[in-house]
């Protein structure tokens, strides 16, 4: 019976082994070839020499109709073609893979293609918020901003906001200048202390004292829902901002309730500590806009690699780093996709992308860094994904982690918390903006 036993788990030790899964698993590495003069594509994907459940399907670039391209069981298959294309138009792929000998794991793949996609000259128009304590300090980059932004194709609006401006002084702004001119106004960016929307009552990080009222730029960006005051009534979090009770100024929302419009992205310093990162609040600005020029000018470049520094792994059934290689595969390439420190691996190298995951604090990340790091070290990736705990609420007192990223000192220009929910990335490799993705 005892070596029956020992042969049981023996076995067993070898299926775990066998069919161990990690984050990579979660996500199928696609590539695609173009012929302009046919005109086709061709979409190709790895399978691990094992047979599976394919579905791959298409929609055209800005289109919510997706159609089944192909649909099969149990195959070898790796490549396919389709001849349904046109020169000059976008399209968007995904694939679901299961492998029949893993019935139970489900893997995905994104890209966008473009068949000779034409110039994009014109973006519409983005409404600019800075905080109107920057504007004298700043004037001379917040100029060069201007020009950067009309240089890429945007139309710019600027609004400099008192300290007294309230949340609905934005949003009232936001949907004025939208109905005024509702096909081409697209994104808002907010730079400085612009006040912060909250709304809720849920936990994304899954922390019994992190349920509650949490940021939600979101609303800016939803011209038309209905987001109510009047229902959720929780002051239990161990975060007094998190508290959210009727009549609070914070919503209720929980989910975003309509379609957004509009892509809303923020570049707050106003809870670092200067100290902390040896500059005032005016020069961590200047230090985000002159980097954001020198991307825009070609003075910064960096490699055309991505690198993941996951800290989960498979973790209690979610892939968080699949964030990292199912965006990064596509645009990068395979090959150009690695392992490495997100911190002590990007001094001397550079990436165009970066996803760092582990166990959160406000302020840190197991096994990755924390804000110290960023105010001190050189981080050479210009589109960053990161996610733990706590870092989705980036508006914390004490030097929240993800702000602390866009204030580092190497060539951090987004960073999104990307884990629950997963982001896609796929349109920068036809020429679109992160604001155009996150819509």
């Amino acid at each position: 019976m005892r070596n029956t036993l020992t042969l049981f788990f023996l076995f067993l030790a070898f299926q775990i082994s066998l069919f161990s899964q990690s984050t990579t698993d979660a996500v199928v590495a696609m590539t695609a070839e173009v012929n302009a003069a046919t005109p086709s594509i061709t979409i190709n994907w790895e399978l691990s020499n094992e047979t599976a459940n394919i579905l791959l399907f298409r929609r055209e670039k800005d289109s919510t109709s997706w159609f089944i391209m192909l649909d099969t069981v149990g195959t070898n298959q790796t490549t396919f073609t389709d001849p349904f294309v046109e020169v000059g138009r976008t399209y968007e792929y995904g694939i679901v893979r299961e492998f029949t000998t893993w019935t139970t794991f489900t893997a995905f793949g994104y890209m966008s293609v473009a068949v000779e996609g034409e110039m994009t000259e014109t973006r519409g128009k983005i409404l600019v918020f800075v905080e109107q304590a920057l504007q004298s300090p700043l004037q001379f980059e917040l100029e060069r901003f201007e020009r950067d932004l009309i240089g890429d194709g945007w139309q710019p609006t600027f609004h400099f906001m008192s300290e007294t401006a309230t949340v609905d002084d934005v949003k009232n702004q936001i949907v004025s200048d939208y109905n005024a001119d509702p096909d081409n106004v697209k994104q808002v960016f907010l730079l400085g202390e612009i006040p912060v929307p909250y709304s809720g009552n849920t936990n994304w990080d899954a922390h019994p004292d992190h349920q509650g009222a949490w940021v939600a730029d979101t609303y800016y960006g939803d011209v038309d829902g209905i987001w109510t005051d009047n229902t959720v009534n929780n002051t239990s979090p161990a975060r007094a901002a998190n508290d959210n009770i009727p009549g609070d100024g914070k919503f209720d929302q929980s989910v975003v309730p309509s379609a957004s419009e509009l892509a809303v992205g923020r570049v707050d310093f106003s809870n670092l500590d200067e100290n902390t990162f040896n500059a005032t609040h005016v020069e961590l600005y200047r230090r985000y806009l002159d980097k954001n020029h020198n991307w825009r000018t070609k003075k910064y470049t960096v490699s055309n690699q991505a690198l993941i520094d996951d800290n989960f792994g498979y973790f209690q059934g979610e892939a968080f780093a699949a964030n990292g290689w199912r965006n990064f595969y596509p645009l990068v390439g395979k090959d150009n996709t690695i392992e490495a420190d997100f911190f002590n691996d990007t001094d001397d190298e550079s990436y165009l992308f970066g996803y760092a995951c582990g166990g959160g604090s406000y302020v840190s990340a197991g096994g990755v860094g924390n804000s110290t790091n960023f105010a001190n070290d050189s981080v050479n990736i210009a589109f960053s994904m990161i996610f733990g705990s706590y870092h989705g609420d980036w508006d914390s007192e004490n030097n929240p982690f993800m702000m602390s990223a866009l204030a580092s000192r190497g060539g951090i220009l987004s960073c999104s918390w990307a884990g629950r929910p997963h982001w896609f990335y796929q349109y920068f490799a036809s020429g679109e903006t992160l604001g155009y993705c996150t819509v």
